[in-house]
């Protein structure tokens, strides 16, 4: 395929996102019920989210995205400031790229909450502060697309949010799956947490047409 037909092909995928539309679906786990860990049931703040309505997408409610900071640079720049521990959630993978995004949290001197971090292995790292965790972020982003997002509601710094976890099951008609999730503290830390099971890895398995990626065929939870 040439460049002109892909150029047009991907604004197409584009134009049609301005009126996408998200709906409820369930990730794939790939452990059983009986290895997965055993999740504390005094778990705070698990609220679960009920609406499982189809949302409609907007350019007005696009996800945002924080800007590219080096990790050698940053360590640098604040090697004067208080340390803030930064506690690994997930690992995002993808079998499009061979870029991965480790999504963690920074917590503060109180130990809570400070703000959502992903670090790439390619040594660059998205800062997310508590001013922008009412709204979507964007987590993994290829070619263009952003591949995961994330939304947080009613975000506590002590005790973390139900979330929206968002990925394209198809740009080219604008179809996107979502899965709920919590970020929780509990007796083992912090964690995040699927109908009640802990996850580690979120791995996005490609939708291609001609080679081109239009979209995510599954996630897959470990």
């Amino acid at each position: 395929m040439s460049i002109l037909p892909k150029l047009i092909f991907i604004a197409l995928c584009f134009n049609f996102v301005a009126c996408a539309k998200t709906q409820l679906a369930q990730p794939v786990f790939l452990v059983s019920e009986n290895d997965a860990p055993q999740i504390d049931n005094d778990s705070k703040g698990t609220a679960t989210l009920t609406s499982t309505s189809v949302q409609k997408k907007s350019k007005k409610n696009k996800a945002y995205e924080a800007p590219d900071t080096s990790r050698v640079e940053k360590s640098v720049a604040d090697k004067e400031l208080p340390l803030q521990a930064e506690v690994p959630l997930a690992l995002i993978t993808t079998d499009y790229s061979d870029k991965t995004y480790q999504l963690v949290i920074a917590l503060d001197q109180n130990s809570q909450v400070s703000a959502i971090k992903t670090i790439n292995n390619k040594g660059k790292e998205k800062t997310y502060p508590l001013s922008v965790l009412g709204q979507e972020i964007v987590l993994a982003k290829a070619v263009g697309v952003s591949l995961v997002t994330l939304h947080c509601h009613n975000f506590k710094q002590s005790s973390g949010c139900p979330l929206e976890i968002e990925y394209p099951s198809n740009v080219t008609y604008g179809k996107f799956l979502r899965f709920k999730a919590d970020l929780v503290k509990n007796a083992s830390g912090w964690q995040l947490q699927s109908s009640g099971r802990k996850f580690t890895s979120m791995h996005l398995v490609a939708k291609k047409f001609f080679g081109l990626l239009i979209g995510v065929e599954r996630l897959e939870l470990r």
